[in-house]
């Protein structure tokens, strides 16, 4: 599951779910139900709308970087230059922003744009860790032998506080 995560992001969920669809549970029945299937597909959703936002983003963040660093640029050039012939034309849409503005929004999205990349890998990492710890848990035995019991009890108390000689507590019985 995990080499299959690694070559296509979404495969390996998608062999777990094939896997639970054809494990048998105690009685003899098999265990791939549509909730199970709901769920698996939920979740390569989400990994590939997950990487279609961060394209968008990604694009986005791009895009506004290159139209504020252009007009950083043109900004700096006009004004080093003493011929007025050779002045660069200004985006009308940015006029009102003063230099230091125009810095910090083309630094803001150069700054947005690693993060959507660093975040590509980290949704590229969880999606194979997801895969790794569904394929673990396909071979852990949870049957109908399992039982969980939890009782109130007393507890002998040799170090009697104030002359009781019994604590109250509660006792947790495991059965597998």
């Amino acid at each position: 599951a995990v080499f299959r995560s690694m070559l296509i992001p979404g495969w390996g969920q998608l062999y777990n779910n094939s896997l639970l669809n054809d494990k048998l549970n105690a009685k003899g029945e098999k265990t791939g139900h549509f909730w199970q299937r709901t769920y698996t597909l939920g979740k390569v959703g989400l990994i590939y709308g997950g990487f279609g936002a961060l394209t968008f983003s990604y694009i986005e963040s791009r895009k506004n970087y290159k139209i504020f660093l252009t007009e950083a640029q043109d900004r700096a050039f006009n004004k080093a230059q003493t011929d007025t012939a050779k002045l660069r034309p200004l985006n009308p849409d940015l006029a009102r922003y003063g230099d230091t503005n125009v810095l910090d929004a083309q630094a803001i999205y150069k700054r947005n744009s690693q993060i959507v990349i660093f975040s590509y890998f980290a949704v590229y990492a969880v999606q194979i860790i997801d895969a790794y710890v569904a394929a673990r848990l396909n071979f852990f035995d949870v049957d109908d032998k399992l039982s969980f019991n939890v009782s109130p009890t007393l507890i002998n108390n040799h170090g009697a506080l104030y002359g009781f000689n019994h604590t109250p507590a509660l006792k947790l019985s495991l059965r597998f």
